[in-house]
């Protein structure tokens, strides 16, 4: 019998031990708005690259010797994939979903600068410095997580749940507060389809490219273009100069340029385009070093990033990577239009 208690004081102790760590959370506040727990739940992701964040240089890259991959569980557990080897552990959102608690490398507490349906950007400081891991989603059948026996397909899990709350939800309402309900819900559509069809949300935007090099290297150099065509291109070097630019197209003409990139094809292509060759891997690894490109296209509720391990427009030899020639017309033509360049 005291045998038995001396166990149960222990895995008391254990568990105890677990989540006082994952209450830690941290005092500071994140400097990045609040996330849609959506990109987190149940999503899959695949490791890219790792960032020096304040001198936007790669550090680290996926490859054949280091390919991991990560499901965050609806059950608030993650499972990771790193060259045939499998690890698990417990995550969590905390402070307004500024924070993610997830345990990697004994890092337990990461900021969340991006996360969509298609990218996801963590990031840490260890007091001096600040880095970014980089992640793109993966479907479920390029992943190798397994299913467990008594977890739903992925595509009915969202759909029955909300199925049933809203059948709970309209079993608590009378009759007349249903019909009352469901006009003012059929006045809101009508509104509303008017106005998206009016202004459907578009926005690109360009981030990186070329070398980190030269006497005043840039450490930041980002370009927007929003739905109402206001333009904002923002530049700093390694020395604080910022040059930050303001302009602005007509909405035909952000619409034109949209549907361009829609119709070549830009939602079709790969999410990541990295060294194939010897000699881009040369100029990757060498200085002044490559700074990744990457160039985002939202149109209505669709959305995907292209990213470019190695682009240098001003050098004579622009392929570094092999990528679609469709892709370099399309940032020529949005730096044209915008006159941003």
């Amino acid at each position: 019998m005291r045998m038995r208690w001396f166990f149960i004081s222990i895995l008391i102790f254990v568990f105890q031990s677990i989540y006082a760590q994952i209450d830690s959370i941290p005092k500071a506040e994140s400097e990045y708005d609040a996330i849609d727990d959506n990109y987190i739940v149940e999503t899959k992701w695949r490791y890219t690259y790792t960032t020096h964040a304040e001198s936007n240089t790669v550090i680290h890259k996926a490859d054949k010797n280091y390919d991991y991959l990560l499901h965050f569980k609806y059950d608030y557990t993650f499972v990771g994939y790193l060259n045939t080897e499998f690890s698990t552990g417990k995550w969590r959102l905390a402070k307004e979903n500024t924070w993610l608690y997830y345990p990697f490398r004994k890092v337990q507490w990461w900021r969340i600068p991006i996360a969509t349906q298609d990218e996801l950007v963590l990031e840490f400081d260890d007091g001096r410095s600040t880095f970014r891991y980089h992640y793109v989603s993966v479907e479920s059948k390029d992943a190798p997580f397994k299913k467990d026996a008594n977890e739903l397909p992925d595509v009915l899990v969202e759909d029955i749940t909300k199925t049933k709350k809203e059948k709970r939800k309209e079993r608590r309402l009378t009759k007349r507060e249903v019909r009352k309900k469901k006009k003012a819900e059929k006045r809101k559509e009508k509104i509303m389809r008017g106005f998206e069809k009016e202004l459907e949300p578009i926005e690109i935007s360009i981030i990186g490219g070329g070398f980190f090099g030269g006497q005043n290297p840039l450490i930041k150099d980002y370009m927007t273009i929003n739905t109402k065509g206001n333009i904002v291109r923002e530049q700093e070097d390694i020395n604080g100069n910022k040059n930050n630019r303001k302009g602005n197209i007509t909405r035909q003409e952000l619409e034109d340029i949209a549907y361009y990139m829609r119709d070549k094809g830009f939602f079709e292509l790969q999410k990541v385009y990295e060294c194939e060759t010897d000699a881009c891997r040369a100029k990757a690894g060498s200085k002044p070093s490559p700074i990744p490109l990457r160039i985002s296209l939202q149109i209505g509720s669709k959305y995907h990033v292209v990213q470019l391990s190695v682009w240098a427009p001003n050098r004579e030899n622009r392929n570094w990577v092999n990528h679609p020639e469709e892709l370099n017309r399309m940032i020529d033509g949005i730096y044209r239009a915008t006159n941003m360049r």
